[in-house]
């Protein structure tokens, strides 16, 4: 009984998010009606709230105040809690990498313009690092990076 209950607060708490917070969709070639929170668009939009403008994936509510906090929340979301992936607690710090040469290298960090990790066709996650001076960026494997930075 007891595993029952717990079964169905888990899922009442993971639908209560998926409402609150819908999945992100590619924002082109969208509808000037269209609103990602709700049902009835009475004032006309589009408002953009882009996880990145590189993929040009996000939320698009219509012109109501409430919409447009939620695809605020929504955004906001997104970046405390799924940015980049396994790799979103390493947000904000100085990381080493292994370049491909086998060398260990310190002071690389996320990039701020691929936030969404890439899943390959093996299913490895691979988020985009860039070096100190944003001169070079390199896609890596986020378990390998997380076990680096240990």
């Amino acid at each position: 009984m007891y595993h029952r209950i717990k079964i169905k607060l888990i899922w009442f708490f993971t639908m209560q998010e998926q409402d609150e917070h819908p999945s992100y969709r590619r924002l082109t070639l969208i509808s000037m009606d269209a609103c990602d929170f709700c049902d009835k668009v009475e004032k006309p939009g589009p408002y953009m709230y882009y996880i990145s403008i590189e993929t040009k994936n996000g939320w698009v509510t219509c012109a109501n105040e409430t919409c447009k906090k939620k695809g605020q929340a929504a955004l906001d979301h997104y970046m405390q809690t799924k940015a980049y992936g396994k790799a979103n607690g390493l947000k904000g710090k100085c990381i080493k990498i292994q370049r491909s040469s086998g060398k260990v290298e310190e002071n690389w960090k996320l990039s701020q313009d691929f936030i969404e990790p890439l899943v390959d066709e093996n299913g490895i996650e691979r988020v985009c690092v860039v070096n100190e001076s944003n001169e070079i960026e390199k896609w890596v494997n986020t378990h390998k990076l997380i076990e680096l930075n240990k």
